[in-house]
Order: structure tokens, then C-alpha cells, then sequence
């Protein structure tokens, strides 16, 4: 539904059909694709896919939240890339980082005893 590409890198809405959820609906996720590698970022919505096939044109109040939503995500996520690739050092722990999903432990400080 929303899409987004430059300098290698492309920013997509997906239905992540793969595997369903104990609801029977499936997450709805930012892809995120760079060097041929993909990292999806989940928006906390869930749809059916005939409900994903008419997002874009829905007229229901409930789903134009859902729209919403998942467009404010992209969005968040589309700046955040675009700020990376800018500065020429787009990599998905960097993005990881800015968007607060942080993987990578941070450093502590060493004992340094008395």
C-alpha cells in the first residue's frame, strides 16, 4: 500500500501472510529491504486479506484508523531511513537504534575497583 525506494534501499506496507495469529488475522508490518536483506518492523495491526485488499479505498471507519496508523508508521520509518541514507551510513542497527527497537546490548562501563 505504501512504498518507498532510494539509493538502494525501499521502505513497504505488507500484510505479513506467512503465518496467522490465534485471532485468524495476520500482523500488518514496515519492510524495510536494503543489500537484498530484509528486516520488518510490526505496527501492532492485525487485518484479514480481504480487509488488506480494500485498505486503501475503505470507507469504514474502523479501517481508516487501521490506515492511519499503518501510514504514521510508514511514515516514522520512511524518515528515519531517509535521514540514514543521507548521511550515507544506512545499516538495520543503526535504523534499530533510532527507532528505539534496539537489538545490540550497549557497552557497560568496566569495575574499575578502589
Amino acid at each position: 500500500m505504501f512504498k518507498y525506494s532510494k539509493d538502494g534501499i525501499s521502505v513497504l506496507s505488507v500484510l505479513d501472510a506467512r503465518r496467522a495469529k490465534k485471532s485468524g488475522l495476520f500482523p500488518v508490518k514496515i519492510q524495510v529491504i536494503h543489500n537484498r536483506k530484509q528486516k520488518y518492523y510490526s505496527t501492532g495491526k492485525e487485518l484479514s486479506k480481504e480487509d488488506w485488499e480494500i485498505l486503501a479505498e475503505s470507507k469504514s471507519r474502523r479501517l481508516i484508523e487501521i490506515r492511519a496508523s499503518v501510514e504514521n508508521s510508514f511514515s516514522i520509518i520512511k524518515s528515519q531511513v531517509e535521514a540514514l541514507a543521507e548521511r550515507g551510513d544506512f545499516c538495520f542497527d543503526a535504523l534499530s537504534m533510532r527507532l528505539g527497537r534496539c537489538t545490540v546490548q550497549p557497552l557497560t562501563q568496566p569495575y574499575r575497583g578502589k
